[in-house]
């Protein structure tokens, strides 16, 4: 559920603090599939033989690096530099977990193949992954003798279960969460 302002927003595709960036966001969609701009904001997935997006190749060669920067600079250069935690951005945390996955493997075989399963889900899917790294404020000093710093409140990993992972607590500062597909929690 998404709130502002203390009330639940019930649709953010209508809503006049997200509509105008979701207008954005699908402007640059539209701009991605247009044939002008096929060969900077797309490649061909070698999976599945259909375009998908340049947010998410690995790059095998200098020229496969250069067309993501020349995709990242399209995207920066569309929305005048605003709109910076965009699907862009973090294809290149999802490519970084591809990166990562042998060590992930390490610690449990199945995580590295799990990464590099999402990165082929994140490619064909064409996913937007917002991300949140901060814990939310609390009072963590002794400068103030008498107050109760109040415990709960940080995410943490509560059970784990073959389908997955319970959590409780919370996280502040999920730049893009409203609009995405999917949320990276650090």
């Amino acid at each position: 559920a998404i709130f502002l302002d203390g009330e639940r927003v019930a649709d953010v595709t209508t809503h006049p603090a997200f509509a105008g960036l979701l207008h954005d966001l699908c402007r640059m969609y539209d701009l991605q599939g247009a044939p002008e701009n096929q060969d900077v904001m797309t490649w061909v997935s070698p999976t599945s033989g259909k375009r998908v997006s340049t947010n998410y190749p690995l790059p095998g060669n200098g020229a496969e690096l250069q067309q993501r920067r020349l995709n990242a600079e399209k995207w920066a250069l569309e929305t005048w530099g605003l709109l910076s935690a965009n699907p862009e951005f973090n294809g290149s945390t999802v490519v970084g977990l591809y990166d990562f996955r042998n060590e992930l493997a390490a610690k449990n075989p199945t995580w590295g193949a799990n990464a590099e399963a999402y990165v082929r889900y994140a490619t064909e899917h064409d996913l937007f992954v917002a991300h949140t790294i901060q814990e939310p404020q609390a009072q963590r000093s002794e400068l103030y003798p008498g107050q109760e710093i109040r415990a709960g409140s940080d995410l943490e990993i509560v059970e784990e279960r073959a389908g997955g992972i319970v959590v409780r607590g919370a996280r502040a500062f999920a730049t893009m969460a409203p609009l995405a597909n999917e949320l990276f929690i650090f």
